[in-house]
């Protein structure tokens, strides 16, 4: 356990990082990652090597930032001091997913299956065999995940893209719907959306939702496009 004083053993630089890295979690929308300098500084400092759930928040921060590589390293160091957390595991599936290395990518999902992240690594491997372009163990994989987290609004958004992808309109209708309720601001689920009711003959209705969403021009031409092309591939 750390001394109630032990902050004060920090220097300002180091203890507004500190602060930065511990608010991740509740205000990710808001406190921007950190930059290269500040993470060198804090790892430097060494208060991560002392709190593994500080630590995997940096992670996060720096997955964020789509720096995968620099994530994957950060986790090997995690992995010395905390060996065997489920947690590190998935973000490491994660990242590994993002680096194109999907065989790997799938093997720490199924390891996590049936544990504390069991909704996560249903929808992790559901984004996996989504982009492998393999749709029906896509379809199981996020049907799971949204059987598990029924009000997480990026499952049940996945789970309608995937759905639409193999043909089942109504049902990603229903998943695409819920998840608009739960968040009206979410672009990925306005995109999904939009594009259903293009596959649907409602153009006109898919505008509007695109509007409504706040999607921007070329984002509406990819959805267009997309829609287009689910019309070839839908069996």
């Amino acid at each position: 356990m750390k001394s109630p004083n032990m902050q004060w053993k920090l220097g300002p630089v180091a203890m507004t990082l500190l602060l930065t890295a511990s608010s991740w979690g509740a205000a990710a929308k808001t406190e921007p990652p950190p930059t290269a300098g500040e993470r060198a500084a804090l790892t430097k400092e060494g208060e991560l090597a002392k709190n593994p759930e500080l630590y995997l928040q940096f992670i996060r921060g720096i997955q964020q930032q789509h720096l995968y590589h620099a994530a994957i390293a950060h986790l090997d160091a995690f992995a010395l001091r905390w060996p065997d957390n489920d947690q590190a595991m998935l973000l490491r599936a994660h990242a590994t997913r993002e680096l194109g290395r999907s065989d790997k990518a799938r093997e720490l999902y199924r390891a996590l299956v049936g544990g504390d992240f069991s909704a996560e690594a249903y929808h992790g491997l559901g984004i996996v065999e989504m982009k492998a372009g393999r749709i029906e163990e896509a379809m199981d994989a996020l049907n799971h995940a949204a059987a598990l987290a029924p009000i997480n609004v990026d499952v049940l958004s996945d789970q309608g893209e995937a759905l639409m992808a193999a043909g089942r309109l109504e049902e990603a209708k229903q998943s695409l719907l819920r998840a608009a309720e739960l968040d009206d601001r979410s672009k990925s689920v306005g995109a999904n959306l939009a594009r259903l009711q293009i596959l649907e003959g409602k153009p006109q209705q898919a505008e509007e939702t695109m509007r409504r969403f706040g999607i921007a021009p070329p984002m509406q031409q990819e959805i267009r496009q997309k829609a287009t092309e689910t019309v070839k591939k839908t069996p």
